[in-house]
């Protein structure tokens, strides 16, 4: 049952969802934040030589956008097939992780949220390797690559110094016009 009260409250609370993936929202919040990182990444990168213009910022939107996409997608599938991290390889991987508390500073995150994102990072790297080791190319792409890797091609070059032909003739008046 509804009533006006739940017409009222779709109001108050407006949809805050930029897309949904199997069923999960992707909120503003995680798109800014994911943004963010994206563009942090961008100017280390540059050494903070370049400043992000509207179409840089836009394609990193982009970007961020399609990893988070992504990201749900994979997790959608970790979960549809149970697929854990143990906690052991967890801390494992964290213990590999160079300068950890300046990592957490620079992308802003906390500890748990940054152990939740790992822990789905290695979750999903494992379901691309286990899909990755399963999959054959149809021989109708794999041919033609490898008949185009084998193949041999030769090439004949033939250098003519600059000064060895005559020099072109001045142009007239007509054609200086």
């Amino acid at each position: 049952l509804w009533g006006i009260g739940d017409v009222i409250d779709a109001f108050r609370r407006p949809d805050t969802a930029i897309a949904t993936v199997a069923g999960q929202r992707i909120e503003i919040q995680e798109m800014q934040d994911a943004l963010r990182r994206e563009i942090d990444q961008f100017r280390r990168a540059t050494d903070n030589r370049i400043e992000p213009t509207p179409e840089i910022r836009r394609a990193l939107a982009e970007q961020a956008l399609d990893r988070i996409i992504t990201g749900h997608a994979m997790q959608a599938e970790i979960q549809r097939l149970g697929l854990r991290v143990a906690d052991a390889r967890l801390r494992d991987a964290v213990l590999r992780v160079a300068a950890f508390d300046n990592f957490l500073r620079q992308n802003g995150m906390t500890e748990g949220r940054f152990l939740e994102l790992f822990r789905s990072d290695i979750a999903q790297r494992e379901l691309a390797v286990a899909v990755g080791a399963g999959a054959i190319s149809p021989d109708v792409l794999t041919t033609p690559l490898f008949r185009h890797a084998g193949e041999r091609r030769a090439a004949t070059m033939v250098l003519v110094p600059f000064d060895a032909g005559p020099a072109p003739a001045l142009p007239d008046e007509s054609e200086l016009r």
